[in-house]
């Protein structure tokens, strides 16, 4: 494996892999997140704000395991490995899509923002890993 790839992943696992952990160790939703979403279409409907917080530590989680798999199998050289991380790529693109949409439903245009650039990010890191290309 290049010393790029493990790094990209490593880097990758932490960014989702703490954040999944520290909110399946905390109260599931927090307040924060209850006050943050309060006034959007989430809390009306029963179990909104619940479903929403548990679906993107979910994500986290699961990208957390596809990446580490992934390292895993390129470390002992398992075939495979390549379709684990597209699919860690798509979770990740699927999780900064949903916080993007909930930066800007609760109007935090400049988390919204970070959102993007973390998206776009995942484009990029998707591109020269799997498709041997930049955009």
């Amino acid at each position: 494996m290049k010393t790029e790839k493990l790094f990209i992943i490593l880097i990758l696992f932490l960014l989702v892999a703490l954040p999944g952990i520290h909110k399946l160790m905390g109260p599931i939703p927090p307040q924060w997140f209850v006050t943050k979403f309060q006034a959007s279409f989430l809390f009306q409907i029963p179990g909104g704000i619940k479903f929403a917080y548990m679906a993107i530590m979910m994500l986290e989680l699961c990208t957390a395991f596809c990446l580490l798999l992934v390292l895993i199998m390129d470390w002992v050289n398992l075939k495979g490995s390549t379709i684990l991380f597209n699919l860690a790529f798509i979770a990740l693109q699927s999780l900064f899509v949903s916080l993007f949409f909930g930066s800007f439903l609760v109007e935090d245009y400049d988390n919204g923002f970070m959102d993007l650039l973390y998206f776009t990010g995942i484009l990029i890191l998707k591109k020269i890993y799997l498709n041997k290309q930049i955009i």
